[in-house]
């Protein structure tokens, strides 16, 4: 595979669906009324996983694709799986998940993998040497760096259609609880009065 072509579909294909889930997934919690079921816990949970998915699209934003950027992203894809499996374990028991947010979910599970997948294709040369000892463990800069026209839509989006959503529901989880344990101490200042 070409790696401009690839580069291309990463960009205005993979991305913007990936980018278009999270925020579906975001719009589910809040129809679930997650500050009020799952909470802060979970909503962190999100954050992790924000965090990580950041990790890939930083990675292949800005390091030269060779044994290092490969291993590192399929590194935080790993972890990030991870924190989805705790983070469903936790939500099934706290609050309803509908089929439609089941269905969101598979897209941003899958997305960094096929991500990952195209970049491996469209550079096969360095998959090949993924474990051989010249392999290149060793960080390097893109070399040209992607335009920065290119880089900071790729932020700009990420931040408005990944991390807002998510800042969102964390607040309105902090909210939610602290609501909860006024109304908790408040119920219990009454008891002691009586």
């Amino acid at each position: 595979m070409n790696p401009a072509l690839a580069q291309h579909f990463l960009l205005y294909g993979v991305l913007p669906l990936w980018l278009a889930a999270g925020t579906a997934d975001a719009l589910c919690h809040r129809w679930a009324n997650l500050p009020e079921t799952a909470g802060v816990r979970e909503s962190l949970m999100h954050i992790a996983q924000l965090t990580e998915g950041a990790g890939v699209v930083l990675c292949a934003l800005f390091l030269q694709i060779n044994a290092f950027a490969i291993v590192a992203m399929a590194a935080l894809i790993v972890v990030h799986h991870l924190t989805v499996y705790a983070d469903l374990r936790y939500a099934s028991a706290t609050r309803v998940i509908t089929p439609v947010e089941q269905m969101v979910h598979s897209v941003l599970e899958m997305a960094p993998i096929v991500g990952l997948a195209i970049i491996c294709l469209a550079h096969p040369d360095v998959f090949a040497r993924l474990f051989d000892n010249a392999a290149g463990y060793t960080p390097a800069w893109r070399d040209p760096p992607l335009s920065s026209t290119t880089v900071t839509a790729v932020l700009m989006l990420c931040a408005i259609f990944g991390v807002v959503p998510y800042a969102m529901e964390l607040a309105a989880s902090i909210r939610a609880s602290r609501k909860r344990q006024r109304r908790k101490t408040g119920a219990a200042s009454e008891s002691v009065m009586r």
